[in-house]
């Protein structure tokens, strides 16, 4: 319900996440702000559509690929299922809210050992699950997203509840933390959040960083069917790049890349498209 005069930020900034997502007032969509995953030809994105009969044809298609990759589409739930009306957090509300036990707080890493960036277990935000993408978020086998089910387990690993409110952060400005923001929304988690200025304002502002890993009890949150309005397949990406249904790609690569000047960029060897 939305009420009649708008919400006080700083008073907003110090209630609870149910009271924020009831006082809100200026519709936030949370895909603007996550980075959309791409994994093995697979990219996260608004499900695109034309009343078309190649559109239609299109998607018989990548039906039948995607259950060739043993690929679930799930249910289309629309895209008002997953946003939200609120889908940052600062650092200040974060520290204070650290012992709220409806609070999960998880830094998604960039995890390469060769990374010069702060590694979680050298020190992170006390109370912190630590989720790495390239291990956690994808199945390793298939060069798939998580499954339904992996994900339920790894979720229940860090404590998330139905009713829990999911902090993301990580370094590397919220890169990965944003794509597993994502997935969380994919398997229909209902509050998602990203911690504004991830790591890097944490940090700065001198808060307090732990060694301790936690060991949370086992929440019950269980992952839905993904939702599909929030993923595109390759087969329909093809579709649009040619010209067969009408959407938007956007290529979240640096500029030399998108240009063509290099492959990929430092640091990532063999993470490179083909062109």
């Amino acid at each position: 319900m939305t009420p009649s005069a708008s919400p006080d930020p700083a008073a907003a900034e110090h209630e609870t996440p149910a009271a924020r997502r009831r006082s809100w007032v200026t519709p936030v969509a949370f895909a603007a702000v996550a980075v959309l995953g791409v994994t093995a030809g697979v990219i996260g994105a608004n499900s695109l559509r034309a009343p078309s009969t190649t559109a239609a044809t299109t998607a018989d298609t990548a039906t039948a690929q995607a259950a060739s990759l043993n690929v679930q589409y799930g249910e289309s739930r629309g895209f008002d299922d997953v946003r939200q009306d609120e889908v940052l957090v600062s650092t200040e509300w974060l520290d204070e809210n650290l012992d709220d036990p409806n609070v999960v707080v998880i830094e998604v890493s960039e995890g390469r050992q060769s990374s010069a960036l702060t590694r979680y277990e050298a020190g992170h935000i006390p109370g912190a699950v630590e989720f790495v993408w390239y291990r956690d978020f994808v199945e390793q086998i298939e060069r798939d997203l998580v499954s339904q089910d992996h994900f339920t387990a790894l979720a229940q690993s860090a404590g998330v509840n139905p009713d829990s409110t999911v902090v993301l952060y990580g370094d590397a400005n919220n890169w990965f933390a944003s794509y597993g923001a994502w997935v969380f929304k994919l398997y229909g988690h209902d509050d998602v959040r990203l911690l504004d200025g991830g790591r890097a304002a944490w940090e700065a502002q001198g808060r307090e960083l732990s060694p301790a890993a936690p060991t949370p009890a086992t929440g019950t949150w269980e992952a839905e069917a993904p939702n599909s309005d929030i993923r595109a397949f390759q087969s329909e990406v093809l579709a649009v790049s040619q010209g067969e249904k009408d959407g938007v790609l956007i290529d979240i690569r640096g500029p030399q890349e998108f240009a063509g000047e290099i492959g990929v960029a430092e640091g990532f060897g063999g993470e490179a498209a083909a062109k």
